[in-house]
Order: C-alpha cells, then sequence, then structure tokens
C-alpha cells in the first residue's frame, strides 16, 4: 500500500511536471510574435489608400519572417478596418493597443488626426502616412513618412511664381491637409491666393457636383489653380474641369495619392498643363527591383498606387531595423528612441527621420504629358524638418 502512494506521488509529480513544461511553451509560443497594428481603412471610399498600403506591408513582412524574423521572433500584422471613419478609428486604436502591439500604423488626415490624442496618451508608437506634419510635430510617440501638403504647395507655388505666376486659387477638400496648402501658399511663397474653395467630402461616396465652386476659379482671373484632393473625388473634379472648359495651369500637391494619381491621371483632358512632385526613386535600385518583383508573383499583378504600396513596404523592413535593438518589442520608448536613429536604404530610397519624427526625401517637379508623368527637373532641397 505504502508503495502504491509513493508510485502514486511520483506519478502526480511527474504529471505536474509535465503541465508545467506544457504550460511554459505554451506561453513561450504566445509571445513568438512581435505583433504589428495596423488601423487602415479596408472597406469605403478610402480603402483605395488601405488596400494598397496593406499589400506592401504584407510582402515585407513575410520577407522579414523567412529571415528568421526580429531577435528569433516573427512578425504578425493585426488589422482593424476603421473603414474611413473616425470614430471607427479611434475603436480600432483601443482595441489594437490592448493586445500588446509594438507600434500601430495609419493613414489619413482626418483618421490619423482622430487616433494620435490615444496614441499619445497610452504612450502608443504611431507611424503614418498623410498629407500633414502636425501630429508628428506636435507629439512624442509619433512619427511621419509621406508627402506634406504645406511643404508641397509651398514648391509649387514658386515653381510657378518663377514662371510669372502672381495669383492662384485652391479648390480641395475641407481638411487638414488642403488648410496646410493653403499656409503653404500664403506664408511660403509670394504669390495672392485670389480664390479657396473648399469641399465636404461624401462619405457615401456619391456623385458630388463640384461645378459652382470650379465655376468660381474659372471666372477668377488667376495664373494657376492647386487641387487638393482625394484621389478617389479627383476622377469626378477632372471630369467636371473638362466639362466646364476650366484651361489654367494645375498644380498638384502629393500628386501620387491627390489629383494625379494613377486612375485620377486617366481623366485629365488632353492639352492641359498640370505640374505636380514625386519623390527621387531609382526604379533600377536592388530594393526597388526586389520589392517590384515580389509585388508581382505575390499578386500577379502591378501595384494600384505604386508610391503608398511601396512606402509601408519600407516601412515593415525599418521597423524591423529599429526593433532588433529593443529586447522588449512592446517597450515604447526603445522603439520611439530607435525609429529616431533610424537609416534606411529602401525600394522608395533613403529614409530618416528629423528631430520633429517626420521625413526627409528629395522631391522633383513632374509634368503630365502624352497620358503620362514625365520628369521636370529635380528640386535639391529635401522635405522640410530639420
Amino acid at each position: 500500500m505504502v508503495y502504491m502512494n509513493k508510485q502514486l506521488a511520483i506519478t502526480i509529480l511527474m504529471l505536474a511536471i509535465l503541465l508545467g513544461c506544457a504550460s511554459e511553451t505554451s506561453t513561450k509560443e504566445t509571445t513568438e510574435t512581435i505583433k504589428i497594428g495596423v488601423n487602415f481603412p479596408m472597406s469605403g471610399g478610402l480603402s483605395v489608400y488601405g488596400e494598397p498600403l496593406l499589400e506592401g506591408l504584407q510582402i515585407a513582412v513575410e520577407e522579414v519572417n523567412a529571415n528568421g524574423g526580429v531577435n528569433g521572433k516573427s512578425f504578425e500584422l493585426i488589422v482593424e478596418d476603421n473603414r474611413g471613419v473616425p470614430t471607427d478609428a479611434v475603436t480600432a486604436m483601443q482595441k489594437l493597443i490592448s493586445q500588446d502591439v509594438a507600434l500601430v500604423m495609419s493613414t489619413m488626415v482626418g483618421l490619423t488626426g482622430a487616433i494620435t490624442p490615444v496614441a499619445e496618451q497610452n504612450k502608443q508608437v504611431l507611424l503614418y502616412a498623410a498629407a500633414a506634419d502636425t501630429f508628428a510635430e506636435d507629439n512624442t510617440f509619433v512619427f511621419k513618412d509621406s508627402v506634406d501638403a504645406f511643404y508641397d504647395c509651398e514648391l509649387l507655388g514658386n515653381f510657378v511664381a518663377e514662371q510669372g505666376a502672381e495669383r492662384v486659387g485652391l479648390f480641395g477638400t475641407d481638411a487638414e491637409f488642403t488648410r496646410k496648402c493653403e499656409e503653404g501658399i500664403k506664408q511660403k511663397t509670394n504669390l495672392s491666393l485670389d480664390v479657396a474653395e473648399y469641399y465636404v467630402k461624401d462619405a457615401k461616396n456619391t456623385e458630388v457636383d463640384y461645378r459652382t465652386a470650379l465655376t468660381k476659379l474659372k471666372a477668377a482671373n488667376v495664373d494657376a489653380i492647386f487641387l487638393s484632393a482625394y484621389a478617389d473625388d479627383c476622377l469626378l473634379i477632372w471630369k467636371q474641369i473638362n466639362e466646364l472648359g476650366i484651361n489654367k495651369p494645375f498644380l498638384i500637391p502629393f500628386t501620387q495619392t491627390g489629383c494625379g494619381e494613377d486612375k485620377a491621371s486617366e481623366f485629365i483632358g488632353t492639352g492641359k498643363e498640370v505640374i505636380g512632385l514625386d519623390f527621387v526613386v531609382n526604379k533600377a535600385s536592388p530594393e526597388f527591383t526586389k520589392f517590384i518583383t515580389s509585388f508581382r508573383e505575390k499578386y500577379n499583378k502591378e501595384p494600384s498606387l505604386l508610391f503608398f504600396t511601396a512606402l509601408a513596404y519600407d516601412w515593415a523592413h525599418y521597423v524591423a531595423e529599429a526593433l532588433e535593438n529593443c529586447p522588449d518589442a512592446t517597450d515604447s520608448e526603445c522603439v520611439k528612441k530607435e525609429l529616431e536613429q533610424i537609416k534606411h536604404t529602401g525600394a522608395w530610397g533613403d529614409v530618416e527621420f528629423t528631430a520633429k519624427h517626420t521625413t526627409k526625401r528629395p522631391r522633383q517637379f513632374i509634368e503630365f504629358s502624352d497620358k503620362s508623368w514625365k520628369v521636370l527637373k529635380q528640386n535639391q532641397e529635401q522635405q522640410k524638418g530639420e
């Protein structure tokens, strides 16, 4: 009987040890991934921006994981669809923070503006692509890697001023990026902004009549017109511009994600003078070649929004580099510090953050001619934010 009790005790002890090991293994497995929060519009009208970004992220994450991950841990994308609605973006942000993500990625001015206070209050690192620097400049844990409407409109304004322009008009979405464009024109150029017409984006993405505002711009005696709008709105904007016979020169800030986006450009009428800006990108570089080859192999198509897809691809890679120096990927102070120091050469060129948490990338002027964009001249300055 004593023998049997001893055997039973040994058996129970061994089971306890095994269960403990299993529990340890289970716990270990749950920490073998580094979670990256994705707060994008994946449905609704703004999904034209969310989908290309996610496609770029997915390719890069696969490459990072195929190379052993970060400190032996794989990247895992936690995707929340905010539907392009600011309140949904806030809910998505709170949900992502509760899942111990290393950082959150976002896009669009309205959506990013809504979640920035949540990120800052929770000391959650946020990386975003939108045409306004304000959220990064005014906060500690927020970083921006994208175009800047203020700077783009400054560059474009001074460019046409050199050509003899004196008076300009502005037509754009009632959003932070259009207000920043207006500030860039007024504060950094000698141009007179005679007419500024704003429109409210239609959340249901139905056909909107822009003709009243566009007619005012046509009637104004201006030398050029800035168009500051979302790409999905620009198709109809260009169509109505053509119908009204407006033949002024047009200036397109944040060209690739605005009225110079590929699909929008198809609606630019013939004979129009249209000037935009592009990043200086070497599409023959090993980094870009690897990116575009991987994209075509995975999706069997061309990127619908090349700039955003390549940008997100680079995000995942330089975030991986930053996290290599953070034993705990959820340590926001460490993640912030490493992003501040990052220097990365990616598909979309060289990138590093300024002291204001914005990126500096060279810009060049482009012109729409013969149904395609062509380089006019390279601007030797870089994105502001030194």
